[in-house]
This record gives structure tokens, C-alpha cells and sequence, in this order.
């Protein structure tokens, strides 16, 4: 599933009901997982806050809910990105550039497969700007993240071969 559909799923407590909303996902840099969700209370409430995956008891995709465990708590949120947290919201429209510097795009999404045990982000997509053309990537084609840039293993020449 998209990061961008995931957002506004409503998170459920089985006894009290709807908590919160999904406002944001945070990620391990290093090993691409899940690491947490940030909820939204709504307005004139208790702001916001992260729930750990682990608090994920059900993730319901035809009611666009998220069933939590009854023992769930919450942290606060990072104030900027580390490689051990890493927000989703500041990793999307990053730059990326081929491992000889030329740029190839912007990140626009992350797919996060929630069927799988573990949540992991599992594709990032990249729009190109060549003929409206987007990139799916696998996490292992990052070589390195800097704060501006997102810098992959190959050379631009390996990832738009030449048609001559």
C-alpha cells in the first residue's frame, strides 16, 4: 500500500473507539522498517503523538481503520529525522541523484506492504520528469542519504540506458 493512502486511516481502540488519525509514518533508515505511526487526536485535543508498531493488533483495509491493542502508548515525536527515526514527511520530495551526481528525479511515495508480519517500506517511487516516466526502487539501490539528496548506487547511464 501507497504511504499516501495509508494517511487518514483512523486508529481504533477496541472498547473507547476511534483515538486518532494517521497523520504520518517514521521509519528506520538503516533497515527500512517501520518503526512507528503518528496520530493526530484532532482538533482541540491532546495534539499528536507516535504509536509503535508493535501496538498494531488489526490493519483493515476496506474500512481504512487501524485496530490497536488495548495496551498501547504513545511517545512524542521526533523534532527532525535520524537514521534510527526517520519521518516519511521529510523523506518525500527529497532529491535523488545517480551515484555520478546527475539527478534523476523526486521521491513522491513509499510503498509499505501491510500484509506482511513485518512493516517494512518496501518500494520508493521517484518521479523522473523524463515523458512523465516514475522510478519504483528497492531500499538496497540507496547507496546514501544526505539531508538534501538521496544518492543511488548506479550511474544515471545504467538506470535510463541510452536507445542508440
Amino acid at each position: 500500500m501507497l504511504y499516501r493512502q495509508i494517511k487518514g486511516y483512523e486508529f481504533i481502540k477496541p472498547i473507547q473507539g476511534k483515538i486518532g488519525t494517521l497523520i504520518g509514518i517514521v521509519f528506520n533508515a538503516d533497515k527500512w522498517l517501520v518503526t512507528h505511526f503518528v496520530i493526530s487526536h484532532g482538533m482541540g485535543k491532546a495534539g499528536k503523538g507516535l504509536i509503535s508498531e508493535r501496538f498494531i493488533k488489526e490493519f483493515d483495509t476496506d474500512q481504512n481503520k487501524i485496530i490497536l491493542s488495548e495496551d498501547h502508548a504513545e511517545d512524542e515525536i521526533p523534532t527532525s529525522s535520524t537514521k534510527t527515526q526517520f519521518m516519511c514527511k521529510d523523506f518525500i520530495g527529497k532529491k535523488v541523484v545517480s551515484s555520478d551526481g546527475t539527478k534523476v528525479g523526486k521521491i513522491y511515495d513509499l510503498d509499505i506492504p501491510e500484509k506482511l508480519k513485518v512493516w517494512k517500506v518496501w518500494k520508493i517511487m521517484i518521479k523522473t520528469g523524463i515523458k512523465k516516466r516514475r522510478l519504483r526502487i528497492s531500499p538496497g539501490e540507496i547507496r546514501s542519504i544526505t539531508p538534501t539528496e538521496v544518492v543511488l548506487r548506479k550511474e544515471f547511464g545504467e538506470i535510463f540506458p541510452s536507445t542508440e
